[in-house]
């Protein structure tokens, strides 16, 4: 994360369009890191709605955002499905948060939804008064949260703005904790050498760990299905079958094995 003119690295940057609710998350959230002296920076995310340290990445939607995107909607199903590759591509612990998500009832004989659109307090408890109903099969509603995990996003359903607020916040913290461990650890002085394959397998993960967006894993996991490089290679459409490899990673393998060699 770039620091700011007064040299300090924000430990989170908040998307400028989640600050427009001021009962929304972010604003909860601001709240709270201010409160406990911790840096932010509110600004424009390409990807994501929240960024944190250590490669972690959040996308924030609302029951009905999701809803709207299964109902296909013009930015609905190919918009979060384009959102979801992004993160899993571009980042190394992408989260998507259902905000409401644990709020819902599922009526599955009736093949519908309830979501809660409206809440009244009383003796510090949450009693739900409203309720929309939504011709939404429950089971689609899980499908689509199983399919994200899938694709390499981690989901995580909360109650409202402030469980996602408390959320976010507790998962900076975890990461900010075990970083400050990491400092705290003693250095010991290592000699880094080039490493020899010994193996013939060994060497078959170096060689398609060398095409971008394929870490040692993941080559490991497309060795696993497809047992030889030359197999991997010749049936390389079909690596976005596997957890963590989208379209884009794709795109850019291809271009380096079909373009021809210019000194």
């Amino acid at each position: 994360m770039q620091a700011t003119l007064f040299g300090e690295v924000p430990s989170i940057v908040i998307d400028v369009h989640e600050t427009r609710s001021e009962s929304g998350a972010a604003n909860i959230l601001i709240k709270i890191l201010e409160k406990e002296n911790i840096t932010y920076r509110v600004n424009h995310l390409p990807i994501g709605d929240y960024l944190l340290p250590n490669e972690t990445v959040i996308e924030r939607k609302t029951v009905m955002d999701l809803i709207h995107t299964l109902k296909g909607s013009q930015k609905g199903l190919p918009r979060l499905e384009k959102q979801i590759e992004s993160m899993s591509e571009k980042y190394g612990n992408p989260i998507l948060v259902i905000e409401g998500g644990l709020a819902i009832r599922k009526d599955p004989i009736n093949k519908c939804i309830y979501v809660p659109i409206k809440r009244t307090t009383k003796n510090h408890l949450h009693y739900i008064v409203v309720e929309k109903k939504v011709r939404l099969s429950p089971k689609a509603y899980e499908a689509l949260k199983q399919e994200t995990e899938r694709r390499g996003v981690t989901v995580v359903e909360t109650f409202d703005a402030l469980h996602t607020a408390l959320f976010i916040y507790q998962k900076l913290r975890d990461i900010l904790g075990k970083e400050e461990k990491r400092k705290h650890r003693k250095q010991i002085p290592i000699i880094r050498l080039k490493p020899k394959l010994s193996s013939i397998s060994q060497q078959q993960i170096f060689f398609l760990a060398g095409l971008p967006g394929i870490s040692t894993v993941r080559a490991q996991k497309i060795l696993e299905v497809f047992k030889t490089p030359m197999k991997a290679i010749q049936n390389v459409d079909k690596w976005k079958q596997l957890r963590g490899i989208g379209h884009q990673t794709i795109k850019e393998i291809k271009k380096i094995l079909y373009t021809e060699y210019n000194p």
